[in-house]
């Protein structure tokens, strides 16, 4: 579902499941983000054959819990579709919902699954699935979440080409709801977020190195650093990572006051 190269990766040069921050059983408490985001990179440079292996390796272990396996079979769903093998789509669609994967959305929204859920039988097999409101809420926000961690990541490495400061950048980012869930589109989405943030993460220091080293190189042709400008540089970017900060607090997640019983159906 995650694209790192059809995201972070295509920022300027150099820049997704799922590990929780929640007290659960041992098994949902790991953290699957460098598995993942090897087989996430594996699709995206079209080997999808071996991003399908390694999500079955996930499916088949013992060890993983319920919402990896049930996210492992909804990627090769849509591995398969991509590979334009609808047959294989929709019978691995259907065990990714038999296997609790709610997240009924990305299914219909999705481009390469678009022939597959058309089909009677899975339109039928989408009607029983089902969210309680919180659940549905909190995917709605994760999303959203990954969409803004993007933009950032673009914002930021776009920022450093200006910059002449030696200062990392502070990478402000988004707090892991932390309520208990057994919804497996939460889990799922959760950990789509965490790659995101890794990937924000190592791509803005990357972009901070190269910065580094150009603005050290162009200093020493210049004769010497210009205290003033690079005081004000350093003073620019702490000052956007404090509006990214405040802007992250004020869209933190926060349960509303609904009652967690009341179930939404797929639509």
């Amino acid at each position: 579902m995650l694209q790192l190269k059809g995201h972070i990766k295509m920022m300027p040069k150099p820049i997704l499941a799922l590990a929780l921050l929640v007290v659960l059983p041992a098994a949902a408490s790991q953290d699957f983000t460098d598995e993942l985001t090897t087989l996430i990179e594996l699709t995206d440079n079209k080997r999808f054959a071996e991003a399908i292996d390694g999500y079955r390796r996930l499916l088949n272990r013992s060890t993983s819990p319920r919402w990896l396996k049930a996210g492992s079979q909804y990627e090769i769903a849509e591995l398969h579709a991509k590979l334009s093998d609808r047959r294989a789509a929709a019978a691995a669609l259907r065990d990714a919902f038999d296997l609790g994967f709610d997240d009924c959305q990305s299914a219909l929204k999705s481009e390469a699954l678009a022939p597959v859920v058309n089909a009677p039988d899975l339109r039928e097999r989408l009607r029983t699935v089902s969210l309680n409101e919180q659940d549905a809420l909190e995917i709605v926000w994760l999303k959203a979440e990954v969409a803004q961690a993007e933009h950032d990541a673009r914002s930021m490495i776009t920022e450093n080409v200006n910059r002449v400061d030696q200062q990392e950048t502070v990478v402000p980012q988004a707090s892991m709801p932390t309520r208990p869930t057994e919804s497996v589109g939460v889990h799922y989405w959760r950990q789509q977020l965490r790659i995101m943030q890794a990937a924000q993460r190592t791509y803005v220091l990357a972009s901070d190195r190269e910065r580094m080293v150009h603005a050290a190189t162009m200093q020493s042709t210049a004769g010497g650093a210009n205290s003033a400008a690079i005081a004000e540089s350093a003073r620019q970017a702490r000052a956007r990572a404090d509006s990214r900060r405040l802007q992250i607090q004020q869209r933190a997640f926060k349960m509303l006051p609904i009652s967690t019983a009341h179930v939404r159906p797929c639509s």
